[in-house]
This record gives C-alpha cells, structure tokens and sequence, in this order.
C-alpha cells in the first residue's frame, strides 16, 4: 500500500506540473510581443516594378536591423483610404478623425501600435493627388493627436508636379504638413532647395537603390559581348501616341544597327501597368525583329538584364539609378516630375534628359545613341559610388535617436 500511495503522490504531482507548464506557456503564447512596432507606411514591395521593391526592401531590412517590426501599409492599400481631407483647414478637425477612423480602423490600430512612423515618400508625393493627401493625412495625425514621431525618407517632393515652384497654394499645403513632421531625408537637391525652410530637420541624401546593389547584388560574375539595348517605359510615355511611334521607330532603327531589344518588366506583383500598354501598342504593329519582353521574376534577373546591357533607354529614374550604379551606359527621357532631372543634377552628368514633349524626340533619341556609341561615358570611381552610398544611409540617420 505505502508504494501504491507513493506512486499516485508522483502522478498527481506530474499531472500539476504539466498543467503549471502548459498554463505558463499558454500565457507566454499570449503575450504581446515586447519587439517595438514601426508603420512603414508607401512600402512599395508589391507595387508597380522590382526598383520600387528594391527600396522598401532596403528599408525594412535597416528597420529591423535596429531591432524593430515593420507593419508596413502597402501602396495599393493607400488608394482604399477614405475619408482623408484635402485641405488643411480640415486637418485639426476632431470630427473629421473621427470619420475618418472609423472609415480605417485597420490603419488607425496600425499608428496606435507603432513606436514611430516612416513615410516612404519615393516619386509619390507630387501634385495634389488622393494618394498624397491621404498620406500626409496619416503623417500629421500620427504626430499631432496620437504623439508618434514621423520620419519622411527617400524623399522627391514636388507640389507642382514638373514645376519648381516656391509660391503656390500646393506647395502651402506641404509646408503645412512638413511643419509637423520630425525629420525628412530627400533623395534630391531640386527638392531639398524647394524646401530649403526645414534644413533644420533634414538631410540631403540619396536614392536607396546603390545600398541594396551594394549589399545584394554579385555583379562581378556578370559579362556579355551581346549587343543588346535595354528598354522601357515611363510615368508618362502612354499617354503620348506621337512619341509611342516614335519610339517604336527608334527601336527599328537600333535594330537595323545590330542591336538586339530588350523590354524590361517584371515586379513582386503584377509590374507596371503603363508598360505593358506600350508593350500591347508595339505587338500590334508590324513584327519587331530582335525584339523581346523580359518579365524578370526577381530583383537579381532585373539587375541582371540591366547589368548585360550594351546601354539602356528609359524614362524611369529607378532604372536610371540601377544603369548607373552598375556602370552600364543609359539614355533617358522625362517622366512626370523633373525627378530623372534632379538625378542628373547629382551626378553633374551634361547630357541632356530628352524631352517627351519635344517634337524632334526621335532624332534626339539617335544623336544621343550616336554620340554614346562615339563617346562612352566615364563613370564615377569607387570612391565616387563610395559617396552615393553614404548620401543613401543617410535617409537612416533618423534611427539614432527616432524619439
């Protein structure tokens, strides 16, 4: 009997402490988890092409390298808000927040539960759209009715779309907002100078692509004798049917010269919707031969396209930036915003970005190849990258003290 009653002794008290074990695990499971939250907010992964991917990448690998979550509110889910004000008289307006959370609470919870927000401004904030309305909504009341500190990095601001303009009603309604804000890193000196007011709290920096080729990217196995040009689109080219032909006769003519034509396409998601509307526009003239479209699967095919490129011809400044951090020759015409521009100013580079406008688009599209082919360019050297590179990590200069 004494052994049957030690024996019962040591099963209920196994039984309690799987069930003190299972108990303590269970709340543990249910704990919040004590990693502080940042809202990325514009994380470009899925939207349009791999170049956006390539700079939220690097932003969220920088977040979480300090030690932080990224809840990130995707650039499709910006153009679902509602309820968001478009003019500032509207935005200290307590019952205008509360429509507005209750259009987006998802969003709202987002900003709660965050240590900080980081606004990925990229190429998005220009002009008045819904888009940039609702993310400055979200930037000035993150700071001002929910005390988050907001980081506005990566940064092309241009109110006025394609004009530099210092005084007008949109450029007001930034400076409102910037007002607010705790620190902005732009990626160009044309909107550095236009928002020369707030130097105080920011700093010039650079586009985030050179650190993830830098980080990421092994070009150094990479080599091609292929005569092959690299084209693609822009923000804009679709809309202009004159130039759509013209470029189509710019690609017959680089044909009739030996080239092979690649059009470069491809992102995490669907791609650029512009570019495959200029790719249907092309396939629905005569056969181009030579001709092909590469749906690059990942960010190391489309790097790797641009890298084996004899040059490349575009009008998306992302493509520009890669082209030039890989040291592959580019031509570039316009896109929406003087962007492209401003990427040339850093650069000091004297070729011109070919007008979309300029009725003589296609002729300055073959001088410009001619005197490519006749005058390669020179590159910036290492230490020329090496300052690029650390312009870009400034855009993180914020996370020495994010408070």
């Amino acid at each position: 009997m004494g052994y049957k009653r030690i024996f019962v002794f040591l099963f209920i008290s196994f039984l309690a402490l799987v069930s003190a074990l299972s108990i303590k695990n269970f709340i543990h499971k249910n704990e919040p988890d004590s990693t502080p939250s940042v809202l990325l907010v514009n994380d470009t992964s899925l939207h349009y092409h791999w170049g956006c991917f390539l700079k939220s990448a690097v932003i969220k690998e920088n977040l979480e390298t300090y030690g932080y979550h990224v809840d990130s509110l995707q650039t499709s889910l910006l153009y679902r808000i509602k309820a968001a004000p478009n003019i500032a008289e509207n935005y200290n307006n307590t019952s205008i927040l509360s429509n507005f959370s209750k259009e987006n609470p998802q969003l709202i919870e987002k900003i709660k539960n965050s240590k900080f927000v980081v606004i990925n401004a990229e190429g998005t904030l220009h002009g008045m759209s819904n888009q940039v309305t609702s993310i400055f909504y979200i930037a000035y009341i993150s700071k001002v009715f929910f005390g988050k500190p907001v980081h506005i990095i990566n940064a092309s601001l241009f109110p006025n779309d394609f004009f530099l303009t210092q005084n007008s009603e949109e450029k007001k309604f930034y400076d409102f907002v910037l007002e607010k804000v705790d620190s902005i890193a732009f990626r160009d000196s044309y909107s550095y100078n236009l928002f020369s007011n707030f130097h105080k709290k920011a700093v010039l920096a650079f586009d985030l692509i050179p650190l993830y080729i830098k980080k990421h990217f092994a070009q150094e196995t990479i080599k091609s004798t292929e005569k092959r040009v690299v084209i693609s689109g822009s923000a804009n080219l679709f809309f202009l049917q004159s130039r759509l032909e013209d470029f189509y006769n710019y690609i017959v003519y680089l044909h009739q010269k030996g080239y092979s034509i690649t059009f470069l396409v491809g992102g995490l998601s669907k791609g650029a919707y512009d570019d495959q509307k200029i790719i249907d526009f092309f396939l629905e003239k005569s056969p181009l031969s030579g001709f092909s479209v590469i749906t690059a699967s990942s960010p190391e095919e489309w790097l790797t396209t641009i890298k084996k490129a004899s040059f490349v011809v575009i009008g998306r400044q992302s493509i520009c930036i890669a082209a030039h951090s890989l040291k592959v020759p580019y031509i570039c015409f316009n896109s929406n915003t003087p962007k492209i521009e401003a990427f040339f100013n850093e650069l000091n580079n004297e070729q011109p970005v070919i007008s979309l406008e300029d009725p003589h688009f296609l002729e300055k599209l073959i001088h410009t190849t001619e005197n490519l082919e006749k005058n390669p360019p020179q590159f910036a050297d290492s230490e020329g990258m090496r300052l690029l590179i650390e312009r870009a990590k400034k855009n993180f200069s914020f996370l020495s003290n994010p408070n």
